[in-house]
């Protein structure tokens, strides 16, 4: 099956295809900024508060094991429901409002109660979010990687302005300027278009649920896909959660972190903005081998030094670890769904390999970095490997019809 939904808008509908581009950037920009103060600075943010490094892992553990249910629960949802801005709108309202009292609490326990409530609700908006355009994709020709550009964008935006707003606030601010950032998605969601579905007189059963979850499961490449994305993605995570603090402690200023996040960052908007024109990008298979070989050699060079210089050089990876591993799973995602599951789908995406599986990587990391600092990067050369591993495995299934 050819990439069409990431390729350029084809043929019918271009003027409805331009208004759907123009408000699905709109949204993607504003939601993704809060992205943008989080996930550089939200480890320095729970060290300020006084978290010790295996209490920041066991945070960002929870909150993934939150994000399990939430997002489940927002896939099966969503599949029900015609006005999936609405569901959007209100989750973000009440994202804003847990911000609103994490930036107010100061014990352990607290923080990390907020936090993963407010970690499984952004992660409940991502998985409807996604289903939402691609489903505009498939039917009216838009493009999902150039809508979600605009996200990376918004996101290398604030992570270099952060970085120098906190060198003259400290990182008291963070959780404010997030909740102020997540409103300014709120007020966007408000122009998404919802995809054409026929109304449902009746509230599925548990079994009826179940079942759903159950189809997706049974097909085979869905369950290699999942695997395959547990391991590419989280071998991000001893990045997202400490190399912040990390490059601090080895004496970088705040300015050259966010600018080493937002460098990163601008090499995943390339990377979205080309791949509709290059046939070899289009291959979602080929995508996730490159990002499990991209994979392997960052962590690799991030182990071994701190110098800033290579970090310039190898920040520039970042387009490939993630972006080609996001737009591959997204892509072979819709390819193996069956028509009506596709939010259910998206939503075991969330929970399985970026849920459970981050949730376990996060008990690892935090003990990794206790350890060993730096030198931990090197566990997360062995994710990528075995990523490359399953993602071969994918050859010959990927775009074939669900059975």
């Amino acid at each position: 099956m050819p990439l069409r939904h990431l390729d350029v808008a084809a043929g019918s509908g271009q003027e409805y295809c331009m208004s759907t581009y123009l408000r699905f950037s709109l949204f993607f920009a504003a939601f993704y900024s809060a992205f943008g103060v989080v996930t550089p600075f939200l480890s320095v943010w729970f060290d300020y508060r006084g978290l010790t490094p295996s209490e920041i892992g066991s945070v960002f553990a929870v909150g993934m094991a939150a994000k399990v249910l939430c997002t489940l629960m927002a896939g099966q949802v969503a599949d029900q429901i015609t006005r999936k801005r609405d569901l959007i709108s209100l989750t973000l309202l009440v994202v804003i409002m847990v911000m609103i009292l994490l930036a107010n609490a100061y014990s352990f326990w607290m923080i990390l109660l907020l936090s993963a409530l407010a970690t499984a609700l952004q992660s409940a908006v991502v998985t409807v979010t996604d289903a939402v355009a691609l489903a505009a994709a498939r039917t009216e020709g838009l493009s999902y990687s150039r809508v979600r550009l605009w996200g990376s964008a918004s996101f290398l935006v604030l992570a270099l302005v952060m970085g120098q707003v906190l060198e003259q606030t400290g990182p008291a601010p963070i959780i404010v300027i997030t909740a102020g950032l997540v409103s300014l998605g709120l007020i966007a969601s408000r122009g998404l278009i919802d995809p054409p579905m026929a109304a449902r007189n009746t509230a599925p059963s548990l079994r009826d649920m179940v079942t759903g979850f159950a189809v997706l499961l049974r097909i085979r490449s869905l369950r290699r896909l999942y695997l395959t994305a547990a391991l590419l993605q989280n071998s991000h995570l001893f990045y997202y959660a400490f190399s912040s603090l990390h490059w601090q402690q080895m004496g970088l200023s705040k300015n050259q972190i966010g600018w080493l996040w937002a460098e990163g960052v601008v090499f995943e908007i390339i990377l979205f903005a080309i791949v509709p024109r290059f046939g070899i990008l289009r291959r979602p298979v080929a995508l996730l081998v490159v990002a499990g070989l991209a994979g392997a050699f960052r962590w690799a060079v991030l182990g071994t030094t701190s110098d800033f210089t290579v970090l310039v050089i190898v920040q520039v990876l970042h387009g490939l670890t993630f972006g080609a591993a996001h737009l591959g799973a997204m892509q072979l995602l819709s390819e193996c769904t069956p028509p009506g599951l596709s939010a259910r789908a998206q939503g075991l995406y969330a929970a399985l390999p970026l849920g459970i599986g981050a949730g376990l990587a996060y008990t690892i990391v935090g003990p990794l970095y206790a350890a060993f600092g730096g030198a931990g990067y090197y566990a997360m050369v062995l994710f990528s490997a075995l990523g490359v591993v399953f993602a071969v495995g994918l050859r010959g299934r990927a775009g074939q019809a669900p059975q």
